[in-house]
Parts: C-alpha cells; structure tokens; sequence
C-alpha cells in the first residue's frame, strides 16, 4: 500500500543554472610556492556569465516538462497543467513541493485548495529527502561538462539532458 502511494506523487523543484561558475566548491591540492600557477587555479567571470532558473517535475511516470522561469514567476493553472501533463497521472495524484517561502505563500495555497490539489506534507528545507535533488546535480554536471557559451546554449543543453533523463 506505501508503494503504490508514492507510484501517485508528482515531485517538484527548481534550480538555478549558471552560465560559466559552479554552484558548488571545487578543491584543489597545491604543492608549497605553487598556489597561484595557472594548473592551480579555477578561471571564473564577474558574476558568472548570467543564469537561469528551471522548474522540474518527476513521478513513477516519467520526467515532466522543464520550465524555464522568469526572475519573478507567478503560475498560473494552465502552467501548471502544463507542467505536469506529460506525466500522464490521471486524477489521483499528490503534489510535492519543498515547502520554500514562496510555495506556501498564501495566494498559493489557496490556489492550490481551490483546484483540490493534494499536497504531500514535508519537512522545509530537507534537500536530502528531496529527490529532485541528485537530478539537479546531473544535469549541472551534463551541461557544464559542453560548456555553454550563451544562455541560448545554456538553456538548449538543460532541456537536451532533462529530455534523455530515463527514471529506474
């Protein structure tokens, strides 16, 4: 009975992408006087080259569609469906969202009970239970490692690895 509930959850995220800086640390082994040759260091730009933000879903279905966003993002309900209805999940589903500041906002979660969405209860601010977490992270690596030069490219190689993504 637990197994088949979680086959009914649709998992949500989103992440920011950064055009040329990582958004994680890098560590490097320098030998003694030699901190500051070129092999030692990690080239970087002012402000990273610009970013952008993507917005996720995943269930036992599939991958969802992956969204680009705008630096302020307001859904609406045909985005919404729009979202997830590659998923194909029918009419009984949970909704999963990390509980960040601006999903519990109050036009939000009204919003959400007036669509009769059921929303899965989670602890905030948990990036270790989260599974969208790890597909995040394979994404960033998949894109860096073609090294984008334009947030066309970015944006084109983020969708590219998001598409070839197969759940186990």
């Amino acid at each position: 009975m637990l197994n088949s509930f979680w086959h009914t959850v649709i998992w949500s995220d989103e992440t920011k992408i950064e055009l040329y800086g990582h958004n994680h640390k890098r560590y490097v082994w320098r030998r003694v006087n030699k901190a500051y040759s070129e092999k030692n260091t990690i080239p970087t730009v002012k402000h990273g080259g610009g970013s952008l933000m993507f917005w996720g879903c995943v269930s036992s279905k599939g991958m969802g569609n992956l969204v680009k966003l705008m630096a302020c993002y307001q859904h609406t309900g045909r985005q919404f469906a729009f979202f997830c209805t590659k998923l194909l999940m029918g009419r009984s589903w949970t909704f999963h969202h990390d509980n960040d500041i601006k999903h519990k906002a109050k036009l939000t979660l009204q919003w959400l009970q007036q669509k009769k969405v059921k929303v899965l209860e989670w602890p905030s601010q948990s990036p270790d239970l989260n599974i969208m977490e790890p597909l995040w992270g394979d994404v960033k690596w998949a894109v860096h490692a073609r090294r984008p030069k334009t947030l066309h490219d970015l944006e084109a190689f983020c969708q590219d690895k998001w598409a070839a993504i197969t759940p186990a």
